[in-house]
């Protein structure tokens, strides 16, 4: 079966169908919503369902809507799996982050999805603090005072009820400007009992950091041919977005500069750095933690082309 960064087509298709259910079903709001309806129009899942190569199923994940919707919406997906919401958004997070569904950068620009996504979040923490208050407002340099004022007011309107929390929060959010709501969401985040673990709550990162232990003072045309095989083993998996850029560098990070490994560094999923590890079976091939991969003696199946 094809695969993306590693996670099978069918795992893919099943974490995108809960995914979009559970914002459905909580939606932040209507543009949210609207989104995922055109989604459904445009990026029907059976397109990558349908995808019998590594290569189909990257072009098909990598075109779909879904990518951007799940980047925009992480932070949001984040607290739902903290809170476990309907018992399965813990595993549904789990099984999206496999695959990289929240990792990316993204443009700058403040969208419609950015402002429901940072409304339904100051809902949430609000409504945490109104079950837990803290016990005195936290005089953190870091928290803007008038932020936090505004934060207990919310707070204190969810107290009341739900739609009066509602319709504070909406009031306060809309009459701030981008760098006060700023102010106000990092308030919330810090006084909230809510306290998303991402690391926690996350899969292990599809894509990792390993390098080839050598003398990166030796020759030059040397080193650089050990570069050049080391990109050769990599080589069928740079079209699938599963190796990142190699250089020359430290492949370990310890408190001890000492102890640390250097050589040829690259990112790459497993089962690159594998193609790497049986390209140099009589070398030593390192995960970020100092932990040999041991050769196989074969090269692991090749990508479905």
């Amino acid at each position: 079966m094809p695969s993306y960064h590693g996670v099978e087509r069918d795992e893919i298709v099943q974490s995108i169908k809960e995914s979009l259910e559970l914002l459905e079903k909580h939606s932040p709001g209507p543009y949210t919503q609207a989104y995922i309806d055109d989604v459904h129009k445009t990026t029907p899942l059976s397109e990558i369902a349908s995808a019998q190569t590594d290569k189909e199923l990257v072009g098909a994940v990598n075109g779909s809507k879904t990518s951007y919707l799940f980047l925009r919406l992480s932070e949001v997906l984040l607290v739902h799996a903290a809170k476990n919401t309907d018992g399965t958004a813990a595993d549904t997070y789990h099984r999206l982050t496999a695959w990289g569904a929240t990792d990316g950068a993204t443009a700058m620009n403040y969208t419609p999805l950015d402002k429901e996504a940072d409304l339904w979040l100051l809902k949430t923490h609000a409504r945490s603090i109104a079950d837990n208050p803290p016990a005195k407002t936290k005089n953190d340099a870091e928290l803007d005072l008038d932020a936090q004022k505004d934060l207990m007011t919310v707070a204190r309107a969810f107290k009341f009820s739900t739609a009066n929390g509602n319709s504070v929060a909406a009031d306060v959010f809309e009459k701030k400007n981008l760098n006060e709501r700023y102010l106000l969401l990092n308030a919330a985040r810090a006084l909230s009992p809510l306290k998303p673990d991402a690391k926690a709550l996350s899969a292990s990162p599809p894509i990792q950091g390993y390098g080839l232990e050598c003398d990166i003072k030796q020759d030059k045309e040397d080193l650089r041919a050990l570069r050049d095989k080391v990109e050769e083993a990599l080589g069928p998996y740079w079209g699938l977005g599963e190796v990142g850029s190699t250089g020359i560098g430290l492949i370990t990070h310890n408190e001890d500069p000492k102890k640390d490994k250097l050589g040829i560094v690259f990112n790459a999923s497993a089962r690159a750095a594998e193609a790497v590890a049986n390209a140099f079976p009589n070398e030593r091939v390192l995960n970020s933690d100092g932990n040999r991969l041991q050769p196989k003696g074969k090269p692991p199946a090749p990508p479905a082309a």
